[in-house]
């Protein structure tokens, strides 16, 4: 298992931080050093500024990248590792114990079915040190900590721009999605190639044993969607989906949220971008073994974002094809257009419109 950690540009880290190798499991010290110069020494340590990212693997810091580069989702044109048929990213927050029988399940399942794999664990922002329950889950698994909490599609951000597999996924590390339906997922996503199969808990196979509270804001969430975008999917939130690697490149640019609207965010704009091939599949939600995140003020702010999503989708352009124009664009140029129009009308177009002539005549 290899790890790696990210100072997120929001910290502020002032310039003359420098971050020092790795001090013991999950930590690290930084003692304060003006910029070191070039050819000093044997050993130039990274000077952290803000805007920019610390990464550590195998317990040495390495230069930092900017922020755009450690979430630079051009990478994933890069043709896919031979040796990795899937990527499976799995967001965490808090989870305990939960996450290690998560990734222990995964694991055993995908080298079960013969399927080359990686997992790519993504902390965001732990408090509870749920990473180390990680130490030992084996060579395919790498561990990726954001050190501040930003969310879950967040943490995927930082995870889908480190995939090698041709097919790149995630599932939640709660422990109520059996992270063995990914098995199944990858056998339909070999049968028709579609851009992305997706757990779909109203399918006439899944079964669930949420709370009913739990039902009724997943139901009247869906109805919320289904009214603003009608998208032909009747779950976008469920946290188990694959997508196809050249999709994910196309879409994952354009995806602006941070939180639990990404998924609803990256159906939004598949379906902008053409891709219309999205298969839901059955999912047994079980029950949750970790805390819920899902809280009163997380619903608000996912109400407040399916409407940010909206006016993105309609008014701005944000996932339109490239070339096309946003409506508030079109409306501008209708009403420049409208505003040249003369407005001294003939008193007889009445008349020529009765006429069966031309309704407007310029007097």
């Amino acid at each position: 298992m290899s790890d790696e950690r990210l100072l997120p540009a929001t910290t502020g880290t002032p310039a003359d931080q420098v971050v020092h190798p790795l001090v013991g499991a999950g930590t690290h010290r930084a003692v304060r050093r003006g910029r070191p110069r070039p050819g000093a020494g044997s050993v130039r340590h990274p000077v952290v500024r803000s805007g920019a990212c610390a990464t550590h693997r195998g317990g040495v810091a390495v230069r930092p990248r900017k922020t755009e580069d450690v979430l630079d989702a051009t990478r994933l044109w890069r043709a896919a590792a031979p040796e990795v048929e899937l990527t499976v990213v799995v967001p965490f927050y808090n989870p305990g114990a939960a996450l290690r029988r998560t990734v222990d399940r995964l694991v055993a399942s995908l080298r079960a079915e013969g399927v080359g794999f990686e997992v790519i664990a993504v902390s965001d922002g732990c408090t509870d040190g749920s990473e180390h329950t990680l130490d030992g889950a084996g060579p395919e698994v790498r561990v990726v900590v954001n050190q501040v909490n930003q969310g879950k599609g967040a943490a995927l951000h930082a995870g889908f721009a480190r995939a090698r597999g041709s097919w790149v996924g995630f599932v939640d590390a709660d422990g109520d999605i059996d992270p063995a339906h990914l098995v199944e997922y990858v056998r339909l996503a070999r049968a028709s190639r579609p851009a992305a199969v997706y757990a779909d808990k109203r399918h006439a196979a899944s079964s669930s044993a949420a709370s009913s509270l739990r039902k009724l804001i997943s139901i009247v969430y869906s109805t919320l969607v289904t009214m603003l975008f009608c998208l032909g999917i009747r779950d976008t939130q469920t946290g188990c989906k694959i997508f196809r690697r050249d999709v994910l490149a196309a879409v994952l640019p354009k995806l602006r949220e941070l939180r639990f609207a990404f998924d609803l965010e990256f159906f939004v704009a598949a379906k902008a971008a053409g891709f219309h091939d999205l298969v839901g599949a059955p999912v047994r939600l079980e029950a949750r073994l970790a805390g819920s995140t899902v809280t009163a003020r997380a619903i608000m702010r996912m109400v407040r974002a399916t409407f940010v999503i909206f006016g993105r989708r309609h008014l701005n352009g944000q996932y339109a094809p490239h070339g096309s124009q946003p409506v508030t664009t079109r409306l501008r140029e209708l009403a420049a257009g409208l505003s040249a129009v003369p407005t001294r009308i003939a008193v007889d177009n009445a008349a020529e419109l009765v006429a069966g002539r031309p309704l407007v005549k310029v007097a």
